[in-house]
């Protein structure tokens, strides 16, 4: 697992993480501001989806606000096999850096929330 303004696990893991909490974020021209990504492969490697993942639950995304330069803000990429639960976007509030491009989000097999969001996430419920 790593933390690097994403949360992401190498293909290969097992396990699980839970109760985690990215709060009160400003961001100034991120790129992938709000991202799972389940499908990470390390540099170099070939990889296939694995049936088996890390389980995710409880990730909390709170009080995010600033503009984005990639098209994607939201960017939620879970394991078809074990997805991630209990997800959480409270107060988010993220722009595109480019004046007049509008940000999207994006997920797969991503269960969860959002409140008080300027951007619908189609996989989770308000």
């Amino acid at each position: 697992m790593f933390f690097d303004h994403a949360l992401g696990c190498v293909q290969e893991g097992s396990g699980f993480a839970r109760k985690i909490v990215f709060r009160n974020i400003t961001l100034i021209n991120g790129y992938n501001p709000i991202i799972i990504d389940q499908y990470y492969c390390l540099p170099g490697k070939t990889c296939q989806n694995q049936k088996s993942a890390v389980k995710l639950s409880g990730i909390s995304f709170m009080g995010f606000r600033g503009t984005s330069l990639s098209d994607d803000a939201i960017n939620l990429s879970c394991s078809k096999s074990v997805g991630c639960t209990k997800i959480l976007l409270d107060h988010i509030n993220i722009t595109s850096a480019v004046r007049g491009k509008i940000v999207h989000s994006s997920c797969i097999n991503a269960h969860g929330r959002y409140i008080d969001s300027i951007h619908k996430v189609d996989c989770l419920s308000p």
